[in-house]
């Protein structure tokens, strides 16, 4: 892919980040971005942005940006920005050279977004052995909507995203 071509295929992702209001990700899986469902209580009451951190802090997910992979072959990952004054939560591009342009605001989506799920197929701490069994059975790419159901980040068990207080 040449250097216009990455840039037009960053432009479609920046753009679909910013006009839905959804959690738009990249799913470095499928090597596409799509929309995923955000984390909810048995009750059907969406995790506050600060939660859903800390949610996949515990099950071990991370969320990767937009730039290629590093010099070891892994996407780099996301960092959640968080500010002390407002409250606000953001994910963002690790590598403000870059230009991948990732950004999603956690708090606007929280607000706005009415696709939800309930993530029963991940557990606190858990092994890449339970990741793999449970994402088999769970992931379900809507192809209608454009919504992948069951994912919530990529298993690490030694990465975390970092977290950035502002």
């Amino acid at each position: 892919m040449d250097a216009s071509e990455m840039e037009r295929v960053a432009a479609e992702r920046r753009y679909m980040q910013r006009h839905y209001n959804d959690l738009v990700l990249y799913i470095p899986e499928m090597r596409n971005v799509l929309r995923i469902n955000w984390p909810c209580d048995d009750a059907g009451v969406k995790y506050t942005p600060t939660a859903l951190v800390e949610l996949l802090r515990g099950w071990r997910l991370v969320w990767t940006c937009f730039c290629g992979p590093n010099a070891r072959g892994r996407p780099p990952l996301a960092k959640f920005v968080v500010s002390r004054t407002k409250g606000d939560v953001s994910a963002e591009c690790c590598d403000k050279q870059s230009g991948c342009g990732f950004k999603v605001d956690l708090t606007k989506i929280h607000e706005t977004t009415a696709i939800v799920q309930v993530y029963h197929h991940f557990r606190k701490l858990q092994t890449g052995d339970h990741f793999g069994i449970g994402m088999d059975m769970c992931v379900e790419l809507n192809e209608d909507t454009g919504i992948l159901h069951g994912w919530l980040g990529c298993y690490d068990k030694i990465r975390v995203n970092r977290i950035e207080y502002t």
